[in-house]
């Protein structure tokens, strides 16, 4: 704890990124408790809540790939304070709906937000590591995760209050609010501001994006035939219908069955945040001494029990309290679950063989990092020799493989020099001098951003060779190639 608050007194841009997410995800829960129980009592019909929760989920399966396309060439500190202007302003419409013959607006209101979103989302998650050292990501994250928490549990409650005592107008200013607060929180943010150029002009980002569908069917080929993967991608799959079915009747259970009032739905929904904190805390401390599948499995088992008995309880007894205590304690198998799955997902890379389909996580196979790996892994492993792995030194050299014919290590150097990045090659020195690698040299300062950038890169240029193979004029000439040494 003491190394955490040593980190945010001495990290003033990290505070003020924290602070704006708390702020607007505290008003993103603000809103989806108040339309939640303000879109039931305005329509009575369960459909017209499952329909506001698919509207503001459907941006993320239609446009989450092709946005973080554009966001990754993007500034990063414009992009969120620019999405965040916009997801006010988009708010507005929200305050002409005073009956069920406008509940269509709610609809288009949440998918224009979950659309915005998905330019914020991927600019936020690639600040953070520019803003604290490798040593402190880790509880930079996971600080991350007590701030989520944290604003489920204060949004919660005030969406109810808010939708009870002033309606759907000012849960949507309320909202409003947040953002415009949060743009002004980046506002002051001084590093981590730009996205290292990846070349951005309209034929990269054309090429990027016809690329999405092959690299997403790589990343599920790569799930489908793993054993683990395919287990965790079918238990995301289902534990993710689950709880949307559960999200959509919650409300009606709550007002109709438990006779609870906007105040005690938004309550109730935020007790789960409390269990979530202390659950962050026991994973932080003695997660790592439980096997993850164990922990999973049967954070799993223990959560699904405890959502039955919140369920079933009223059969016999009806109160608001026993669900208030049910989220609590569901809030901590939850946590530890999330925990395990994302100590999964950090061994899915840089072993081509192992992975994991964790939602969330850079392999999950949606993700952008779990595509472009999988495509980057097509080349580290089947399309070159890795001679020095930088385990004792910072320096990996790899060359070709037999089966890649039409150019040289000379070749691809040359292409990397042309995009701006200093990937000499080589020939070893007498008696080796037919073996030629490309050295690559990790220096101070190269960030796992950077290394993605690379690895993108590579594969791009080693695409457009394969496409144009043998060169009408050496790239490089023989007599310009120098030997390898230090």
């Amino acid at each position: 704890m003491r190394t955490t608050w040593r980190m945010l007194a001495s990290r003033r841009d990290l505070r003020l990124v924290l602070a704006a997410g708390l702020v607007s995800d505290a008003g993103d829960w603000i809103l989806i408790i108040g339309l939640a129980y303000r879109v039931y009592a305005i329509t009575g019909s369960t459909v017209a809540s499952a329909l506001t929760m698919a509207s503001s989920c459907a941006p993320q399966v239609l446009l989450g790939a092709v946005a973080g396309v554009f966001a990754d060439r993007w500034d990063r500190k414009r992009t969120m304070i620019t999405a965040d202007l916009l997801l006010a302003v988009m708010l507005l419409p929200l305050l002409l709906v005073h009956g069920a013959g406008q509940v269509w607006i709610v609809f288009a209101v949440m998918f224009a937000e979950g659309a915005i979103a998905q330019f914020f989302s991927p600019a936020q998650q690639a600040m953070v590591p520019t803003l604290v050292p490798d040593s402190e990501l880790v509880a930079a994250n996971a600080l991350g995760g007590q701030v989520s928490n944290s604003s489920r549990l204060a949004g919660s409650a005030l969406g109810g209050i808010i939708a009870a005592a002033a309606g759907l107008g000012a849960v949507a200013l309320a909202d409003a609010a947040s953002f415009v607060a949060s743009a002004a929180l980046l506002a002051l943010v001084r590093a981590g501001a730009s996205s290292p150029s990846r070349g951005g002009s309209g034929a990269a980002v054309r090429e990027r994006i016809a690329d999405i569908g092959e690299e997403l069917r790589d990343g599920l080929r790569l799930s489908a035939r793993h054993r683990v993967l395919r287990a965790l991608m079918i238990f995301a799959l289902v534990t993710s219908v689950g709880e949307g079915i559960m999200s959509t009747l919650f409300t009606p259970f709550v007002e109709h069955v438990l006779h609870g009032s906007s105040q005690e739905f938004g309550l109730v929904v935020a007790a789960q945040a409390v269990g979530g904190i202390l659950g962050g805390v026991l994973a932080a401390g003695f997660g790592h001494r439980v096997r993850a599948s164990r922990l999973l499995g049967w954070g799993a088992v223990v959560f699904g029990l405890v959502d039955l008995a919140i369920f079933l309880y009223p059969l016999g007894y009806v109160a608001v309290w026993p669900a208030v205590t049910g989220m609590v304690v569901v809030g901590l198998p939850g946590a530890l679950g999330s925990s395990a799955g994302t100590r999964a997902s950090s061994r899915c890379w840089p072993s081509r063989e192992r992975g994991t389909s964790w939602p969330g996580s850079p392999c999950w196979p949606g993700s952008g990092e779990a595509r472009a790996n999988s495509r980057r892994g097509t080349f580290m492993f089947t399309r070159s020799r890795i001679l020095t792995d930088g385990s004792e030194l910072p320096v990996f050299a790899f060359e070709l493989s037999d089966d890649v014919a039409g150019y040289t290590v000379f070749d691809l150097s040359e292409r990397f020099r042309q995009r701006g990045w200093q990937v000499p090659a080589y020939t070893f020195p007498e008696n080796m001098t037919d073996t030629a690698v490309l050295r690559v040299v990790v220096r101070n300062g190269f960030s796992r951003d950077l290394a993605g950038l690379f690895l993108d890169d590579l594969q791009r240029q080693v695409k457009i060779l394969d496409l144009h193979p043998h060169p009408h004029a050496p790239l490089v000439a023989p007599h310009q190639r120098e030997a390898f040494g230090h």
